[in-house]
């Protein structure tokens, strides 16, 4: 499905076990070029949803959003895995989100797992602002798709005003962040208890 011009493109809003996937998302339908919405997904208190996953052909293209690519405001059990944030289809192309992933105080997601990484590149502000409670595994943040292509975000690769934020971790995979206008991994003097790690 493409999803165009809309103040944004999916809103879910409470419930459980929700499946977002193989989307266009601010994009055109050859996924090359922005057609804005003003957030390109929007989880207000959800349960257990998934963004993308695991298995071929789920990710999302998110990308051309004026504001946040994806937005989780609340919930537990955020999963976003496999998707591009702020590329074209081929991930080596920036169609910027105002900001890639916002996560809101109360939020408790994990931004990719083992083998299933999101690239979130080439947004305007950070690849991610994280309030919540979130970990990061296996991502690629300022490169592109191929791991090697600079394609930075124009803020931190991610912000952390949060308590209990991991990034990255052996059993599931580092992240590569890379050629971001701000720092790599920015933690706010709000934070605490960040993890960071390969």
């Amino acid at each position: 499905m493409t999803l165009q011009h809309h103040t944004q493109g999916i809103t879910i809003q409470g419930g459980s076990g929700h499946k977002i996937q193989y989307n266009y998302i601010g994009l055109d339908g050859n996924g090359n070029a922005a057609v804005p919405n003003s957030t390109g997904i929007a989880l207000l208190g959800t349960t257990n949803t998934t963004i993308g996953g695991t298995a071929e052909r789920v990710g999302n293209y998110i990308s051309g959003n004026l504001n946040e690519g994806i937005r989780v405001a609340g919930g537990t059990g955020t999963v976003i895995a496999a998707n591009y944030i702020g590329t074209d289809i081929s991930g080596s192309t920036a169609v910027p989100n105002g900001v890639g992933i916002r996560c809101d105080q109360g939020c408790v997601a994990t931004v990719g797992v083992a083998n299933a990484g999101n690239v979130i590149s080439g947004n305007t502000g950070a690849g991610s602002e994280d309030e919540g409670h979130v970990a990061y595994y296996n991502n690629r943040i300022g490169v592109g798709a191929d791991g090697v292509t600079p394609l930075g975000n124009g803020g931190a690769g991610i912000t952390v005003r949060s308590s209990g934020t991991t990034i990255g971790g052996s059993a599931q995979g580092a992240n590569i962040i890379a050629n971001n206008a701000g720092a790599g991994v920015y933690v706010d003097t709000t934070a605490s208890g960040a993890e960071i790690t390969f």
